[in-house]
């Protein structure tokens, strides 16, 4: 729950006992109008809430969009060739030095 709609409850609350007050000392005037501040304020806190589930669902419908684009481009990037050059993916090499994975170093000689 949302601080704002938290709040507009316990208005809801506060109005509606001073409505019930005020109907019982026979004050219709005071009664009728922290009886439209108590309604006003459920309908506030309910459509508080209608929007929250809105936007709740609307992140999770975005996030299953990115999961599932990204199951799909693990599925298919396997085979795919790059735009630029039409060379397929490089494969990761097993050698754990970068001068090993670059293919070696060419007439520059390293010293370990």
């Amino acid at each position: 729950m949302t601080r704002l709609r938290i709040a507009s409850l316990f208005l809801a609350v506060v109005a509606g006992d001073y409505a019930a007050l005020r109907l019982i000392y026979g004050q219709l005037a005071d009664f009728g109008v922290s009886a439209a501040v108590c309604a006003g304020s459920l309908v506030t806190a309910g459509l508080i809430a209608h929007a929250d589930n809105r936007r709740r669902r609307a992140v999770a419908r975005g996030r299953a969009a990115v999961w599932q684009r990204r199951d799909k481009q693990a599925t298919t990037g396997v085979d795919q060739q790059c735009p630029s050059c039409g060379g397929t993916r490089q494969q990761p090499s097993e050698s754990t030095r970068f001068v090993d994975r670059q293919g070696g170093l060419t007439g520059v000689e390293v010293s370990t």
